[in-house]
């Protein structure tokens, strides 16, 4: 389970407002904030893109990104799970998301990427 959600409104890129919205796991708005200016520039860079309304939920992302990450990893061994939707900046890919979950046999971030359109697993950087 999350901590927190983090979504982040643009009017437009490059942006002259942007809107910062974090929300607990419970679906309850924790903390809304409006940044406009130089500021708004900074938290969208050139390559966002829209994500679009038909992408699979994050309880679906979770669910396959366990199961690929457990074909390899023993999951009774890792930690501090991580669900991000996002594009792929350098080879313009996407959306997909990343369910990332930290191996502690290894010390190391392990990630599973998920096609967010058709929610199969699709080889990472």
């Amino acid at each position: 389970m999350p901590s927190s959600w983090r979504l982040t409104f643009a009017d437009k890129v490059p942006p002259d407002a942007v809107l910062l919205v974090d929300v607990d796991p419970w679906g309850k708005v924790t903390k809304k904030q409006e940044v406009t200016g130089g500021d708004a520039t900074g938290l969208v860079g050139s390559s966002t893109k829209p994500i679009p309304y038909t992408v699979i939920d994050s309880d679906q992302a979770v669910t396959v990104g366990k199961e690929a990450l457990g074909a390899t990893y023993d999951l009774a061994k890792t930690k501090d799970p991580l669900a991000c939707l996002n594009y792929d900046r350098k080879a313009g890919s996407g959306p997909h998301w990343s369910y990332v979950l930290f191996y502690e046999s290894t010390a190391e971030y392990v990630t599973a990427r998920i096609d967010a359109l058709t929610g199969k697993v699709v080889p990472g950087d």
